[in-house]
């Protein structure tokens, strides 16, 4: 027996809705992929010795764990938000 009336409608809703939920768990997905990367390359993370932290700043005493002292976590997050906004209006403008 046939689906009829609201039903019928529902599988139609339902991948509407995948559909429109797609682009935001692709740019969560990338932004995320961006900063991890970001972060472990151009923001400095070191090892003060004398304190016992970690530090996001080189110096005296501070062993370097992992990046190049280019930018901070600011810096890091608005250069990774904004490659998201950026690749998410192509994506919405263009492909979709």
């Amino acid at each position: 027996m046939p689906l009829t009336g609201h039903a019928a409608s529902r599988p139609k809703e339902a991948e509407s809705h995948a559909l429109r939920r797609a682009p935001g768990l692709l740019g969560g997905a990338f932004g995320s992929l961006v900063d991890s990367l970001l972060g472990a390359t151009v923001q400095f993370s070191g090892f003060n010795a004398g304190t016992q932290r970690l530090t996001g700043r080189p110096g005296p005493g501070i062993r370097r764990i992992s990046g190049a002292p280019l930018l901070s976590n600011s810096g890091v997050n608005l250069a990774s938000a904004s490659a998201t906004a950026a690749l998410m209006a192509w994506l919405v403008l263009r492909v979709l």
